[in-house]
């Protein structure tokens, strides 16, 4: 409204102070190019640009997840810390990058999504593997089996994600030897008596 208000009053003193026709066309037509630069000058200061906003809000989300996502096993995490230095550049970016900061912004939401889930793998794991160990009768082979396993699963938690799945499939796999002492003594002696009958084979 202030804008047509001052519209009508520069024109309106124009064509009072200026007496031919010639030169108050002229002049009507240069004021009017003024206001209308003035005009569209005026929407461009008032008016954000929607990039600048989008950007801005995502921003923020990644500012929050960056901060959030700070759980499980990530200190030590070589993976973690590129990832997330990866997504703390895209938000350094302008609006023009918005389509860069988007598609790192959901890369790192899946990157840590999966490793979150696979480090509660490992866990479970983990716990299995110690209950094995804590058996009484377990046998010497079995428990050596069972500590390397408990060993590797506990390294895979700071590894990156394809190690993680990696040593989860590998090191979860039961003991192939006999589980307990009693039975891996049996186990020696079937062999022992096997050998002497091929070697010594006495008749009565």
């Amino acid at each position: 409204m202030r804008l047509h208000f001052v519209t009508h009053c520069l024109l309106l003193s124009t064509i009072l102070t200026i007496g031919t026709k010639g030169e108050t066309f002229h002049l009507l037509l240069s004021k009017s190019r003024e206001l209308s630069s003035l005009k569209s000058g005026h929407k461009s200061l008032t008016t954000e640009p929607p990039n600048n906003i989008e950007s801005e809000k995502l921003n923020v989300q990644i500012e929050h997840i960056l901060y959030t996502s700070r759980t499980g096993h990530f200190i030590g995490n070589t993976e973690f810390d590129h990832q997330s230095a990866i997504l703390r550049h895209a938000a350094s970016l302008d609006s023009d990058f918005l389509h860069v900061k988007i598609r790192e912004y959901y890369k790192f939401l899946s990157y840590n999504s999966l490793r979150l889930k696979l480090e509660a793998d490992l866990q479970s794991r983990i716990a299995v593997t110690e209950s094995y160990l804590q058996a009484e009768k377990i046998g010497d082979k079995c428990r050596a089996f069972y500590q390397n396993q408990k060993w590797e699963l506990r390294r895979a938690l700071n590894e990156p994600n394809f190690l993680k799945s990696h040593k989860l499939r590998l090191h979860s796999e039961k003991c192939p030897h006999k589980q307990t002492e009693d039975s891996e003594e049996t186990e020696e002696d079937e062999d022992f008596c096997l050998f002497c009958t091929n070697w010594f084979p006495f008749k009565k």
